[in-house]
């Protein structure tokens, strides 16, 4: 009996505390209440991971805007593929192609002998003197501003008698041109080959923005 009436009890007690509410009623409210709670967290958690994405989206883009900025800031040159012999003289011609100046520019001319070795070739490198292996700058090429001297373009030239020196096919002329960009500081190598000693023709580059050797 005092069991009953200690139910009854409860469920009087329960009836009071939430007035005009079942214990059935109270337990779907706390159902709901708790499946609003995993839903809150569920939405909380893909609302982190795509900010998340999106960040990590940020942070790509921007490092890819970065190095095509910071590659925009790289020496830009560019090397005749023919050598000019005029008056005694072989010249190489270089454009800098850069919007700006380049710095502490070193240019070398080598010789590349193939040599026979056991289970491959060797090279050999010879040096051949340059008149100007080295420059303190080369002024910036502008589209839309005139330079009167084009000062971009610098020949590079050797007395060295090329026809003697250079006569098999097997060996190759190897120019190099290391330069170093004004603003950002980086340094770029840039090379031409000459395969064959039939790149060096008689006659003067053009003026300015050309490669070409006219006679």
């Amino acid at each position: 009996m005092k069991i009953i009436l200690f139910s009854f009890f409860l469920i009087f007690a329960n009836d009071s505390y939430y007035p005009g509410m079942s214990s059935y009623n109270i337990q779907q409210e706390a159902k709901a209440q708790s499946l609003n709670i995993d839903q809150g967290k569920s939405k909380l958690s893909h609302d982190r991971g795509f900010i998340l994405l999106i960040g990590a989206t940020s942070s790509l883009m921007a490092s890819i805007l970065f190095l095509a900025f910071m590659s925009c800031l790289r020496p830009r040159v560019t090397i005749s593929k023919e050598i000019a012999f005029n008056n005694g003289r072989y010249c190489i011609k270089v454009i800098n192609k850069t919007h700006g100046k380049i710095y502490d520019v070193n240019a070398e001319l080598l010789k590349m002998i193939p040599v026979n070795a056991p289970g491959g070739v060797n090279l050999r490198l010879n040096q051949i003197p340059l008149r100007n292996d080295k420059i303190c700058y080369i002024t910036g090429h502008h589209l839309f501003k005139r330079n009167e001297h084009a000062s971009y373009a610098v020949l590079f030239s050797t007395t060295e008698d090329l026809g003697k020196i250079w006569q098999d096919n097997n060996e190759i002329l190897h120019f190099k041109i290391i330069a170093k960009h004004a603003f950002s500081g980086f340094v770029k190598v840039s090379t031409q080959f000459y395969h064959q000693n039939s790149c060096i023709k008689q006659g003067k580059f053009k003026f300015g923005n050309s490669l070409e050797i006219v006679t």
